[in-house]
């Protein structure tokens, strides 16, 4: 597996982290669907740290069971993914802390996802590193990326909320007006039935079936009453 490419000169390093930071804010910023966070920050963690595989699970905002919404570079089939990296999840999400495993020539790092209602966690896999301070960058360099997932995904849950919530309005306003539409020619044909059966009285024929009909537009009526409610 390939080494991270950070940049090992002291003075520079700070400058190139901050600027991979922007990039990753500047990239999430307009995103607004689940799946578009995912995958952009798996592209923007590739650039900024050149890892060789991401996994992103989410939680929801009562520690309810992590999903895994994101995932490239690992050979695992989904669930058993899931369920390899399920205690680092939890444990970088609970304590809130950096969870570091050793691999074959390279090292997993699982760094939590925290903002507002958002829960989750980031792992990603990256060749040997070199130092502590190299480890130290790798570790600020996901959290950040982290963060500004956790926002675009709030983000993206306020939209898919406000869109259902415009769609049901949208519902409500069709169903009053087919309500309101049907509301006068139900009266008709129900007065036209009365004035029927008034007029033709020794009919049994005519009889039952204006019978039937004034059942039907009362029927008709209350779903009316229904939609409008």
């Amino acid at each position: 597996m390939s080494a991270p490419s950070l940049q090992s000169d002291s003075g520079a390093a700070p400058v190139a982290a901050e600027r991979r930071m922007l990039d990753a804010a500047i990239a999430l910023a307009p995103t607004i669907s689940l799946e578009r966070v995912a995958h952009e920050t798996a592209q923007q963690l590739r650039r900024a740290i050149a890892c060789d595989a991401i996994a992103i699970a989410l939680s929801d905002a009562e520690f309810g069971p992590f999903e895994l919404v994101h995932q490239i570079g690992f050979n695992d089939d989904r669930r058993e993914l899931a369920s390899a990296l399920l205690s680092s999840w939890e444990r970088a999400v609970t304590e809130g802390i950096t969870v570091l495993r050793d691999r074959e020539r390279a090292t997993e790092l699982t760094v939590p996802i925290a903002s507002g209602r958002v829960r989750g966690a980031i792992t990603i896999v990256v060749g040997s590193i070199e130092s502590p301070q190299q480890l130290e960058e790798i570790e600020s360099l996901v959290a950040s990326i982290g963060a500004q997932t956790a926002s675009a995904i709030d983000r993206a849950r306020d939209v898919d909320r406000l869109t259902q919530r415009r769609r049901l309005q949208a519902i409500s306003e069709v169903s009053a007006g087919i309500a309101r539409e049907l509301r006068n020619p139900l009266f008709g044909i129900s007065s036209a039935a009365q004035l029927l059966r008034f007029r033709v009285r020794d009919a049994p024929v005519v009889e039952r079936n204006v019978g039937r009909i004034l059942r039907e537009v009362e029927r008709l009526n209350a779903i009316v009453s229904s939609l409008l409610e």
